[in-house]
């Protein structure tokens, strides 16, 4: 079964103060999820070959908002969109010293010689 299947599963994941929107193409599909006032984004992708692995980037809160939660809450949405899925695990991309601090208390670890890319198993 393909991550793809479940993709309705994960769409009803997204709350209604925030806009999803579905690509897919020949190598991958991409959700991209935006509050509907625009304070913040967040995408969710994962290959057709794959069927194991999420790949979460691009996640950005605006400045103003930013220490509201905007941020934590696009993030356990994105790994719940990735269980629902049926992924068993995520990964990241992440370069700041902060950015991979935070990472890090979700759960995030370095993958082996592959820095910054980050992993965390979702099941």
């Amino acid at each position: 079964m393909s991550l793809s299947d479940n993709i309705n599963k994960a769409l009803n994941l997204v709350p209604d103060s925030f806009i999803a929107y579905y690509t897919t193409n020949h190598e991958y599909d991409t959700i991209t999820i935006m509050h509907r006032y625009g304070v913040c984004m967040c995408r969710i992708s994962w290959y057709h070959n794959d069927d194991e692995e999420v790949i979460l980037d691009s996640l950005d809160v605006s400045k103003a908002f930013r220490r509201k939660g905007y941020g934590l809450m696009l993030q356990e949405l994105r790994e719940a969109m990735g269980i629902a899925l049926g992924a068993k695990r995520s990964t990241l991309w992440a370069v700041d010293g902060w950015v991979q601090k935070w990472y890090e208390r979700r759960g995030y670890r370095f993958c082996e010689n592959d820095h910054p890319w980050m992993k965390k198993n979702l099941v």
